[in-house]
């Protein structure tokens, strides 16, 4: 069945009655379209051709199963670096306290610590990755944003087409065109896979997490819904989602052929986006509600799935998302502004726990990650 050219619009609303509450409201907005004719996606040189095999070719993902183990250094060269890492921050007498605590360490209780992390070596590819994501990323507690995203600018202004009001939609189309392709390209694996200079392959394994993953709070830790596929591995959402002034909306971006709508396309969409918000006025901003500490958004989310089965369907939409693209009346002058809208910016216009948002505002493109 063709997949139609549409936006689908998520209000949030905030409608509340007796026996239910639902933050959004999905409705279909068909936009007629003009735009000309499709012409062959540009070929850049990080595709591979069609049968093209061996590193710097082939498949994305073809080499991880093939790929060693991350390894794990000598004690003697843990507790070295750990001493070159502290030096420059300690006074004579502190360091001299701290080489005293580290041989403690390596004579006493440390190659038994070693012996243990390499059994734990032996029964994992990564022995370190579920401690990181776990202790570093997850049992973070604090408000993703400022205080664990990052963010940055798109560098049109390093370019010969200059941002300006007048051009921001066409940035902001022709900026959603290629991600859409690249998109593609990761779920046919057709990005060639990394390798060193003496062709060595890379882990592509980074690639899996970035589309269609969105952080879900909880109490004391947080999880990833991740339902990113390759088309070999099966189907996935590859729906987007906007946020315009407090509102939701949900956009199908692709054409009934299953390619990436044109820029002259993409563009009639978002402007649809934005000259119908402009008519609504400010939404509830119900996405600010993600840019509180972990455990009181993960009590909201909470409260908001047992407001409605509604509000279940529509949060799924969003963090099933294959991204998220914000447009943004801010209007920033320079990169630091740029960073300072996308960390410290509107909160009802940022879903902070999508791993891949993307904003347009007056001027130019910035991208905010986890």
């Amino acid at each position: 069945m063709p997949v139609p050219r549409t936006v689908y619009p998520t209000a949030t609303t905030a409608t509340t009655t007796t026996t239910t509450t639902t933050i959004m409201s999905v409705q279909d907005t068909k936009v007629p379209l003009t735009a000309p004719q499709k012409v062959p996606p540009h070929v850049a040189m990080y595709h591979s051709a069609p049968g093209e095999k061996g590193v710097g070719g082939g498949k994305t993902f073809q080499f991880e199963a093939l790929l060693p183990s991350l390894p794990l250094p000598p004690l003697q060269e843990t507790l070295d670096l750990y001493l070159d890492s502290v030096g420059p921050h300690l006074s004579p007498e502190e360091l001299q306290v701290t080489r005293a605590v580290v041989d403690k360490f390596a004579a006493g209780i440390g190659p038994h610590l070693h012996r243990r992390l390499q059994e734990r070596q032996a029964l994992k590819r990564n022995w370190l990755e579920d401690w990181w994501m776990h202790a570093a990323y997850l049992t973070f507690r604090e408000p993703l944003l400022p205080c664990m995203n990052t963010a940055g600018p798109h560098p049109l202004t390093m370019t010969n087409w200059k941002p300006s009001t007048d051009t921001a939609f066409q940035h902001g189309a022709l900026y959603l065109w290629a991600v859409l392709h690249f998109y593609q390209l990761l779920r046919e694996e057709r990005f060639k896979p990394h390798a060193t200079r003496e062709g060595q392959p890379l882990s592509m394994e980074q690639f899996r997490w970035m589309f269609n993953c969105t952080r879900i709070p909880g109490q004391c830790v947080d999880s990833l819904h991740h339902c990113w596929r390759t088309k070999e591995e099966g189907q996935c959402p590859q729906h987007l989602v906007v946020l315009c002034k407090g509102h939701i909306w949900c956009l199908d971006p692709w054409d009934a052929k299953g390619d990436p709508l044109t820029p002259p396309e993409l563009e009639v969409q978002i402007r649809q986006v934005w000259d119908s918000c402009e008519a609504m006025g400010p939404g509830a901003g119900v996405a600010a509600l993600t840019c509180d500490k972990r455990e009181l958004w993960a009590q909201n989310r909470d409260w908001l799935k047992s407001l409605s089965l509604e509000n279940m369907k529509n949060l799924d939409i969003i963090e099933s998302a294959a991204f998220v693209f914000v447009l943004d009346e801010s209007c920033p002058s320079n990169s630091e502004e740029v960073v300072w809208e996308g960390l410290c910016g509107d909160t009802t216009n940022r879903w902070a726990g999508q791993v891949h948002v993307s904003h347009l505002d007056s001027q130019r493109l910035h991208h905010l990650q986890q």
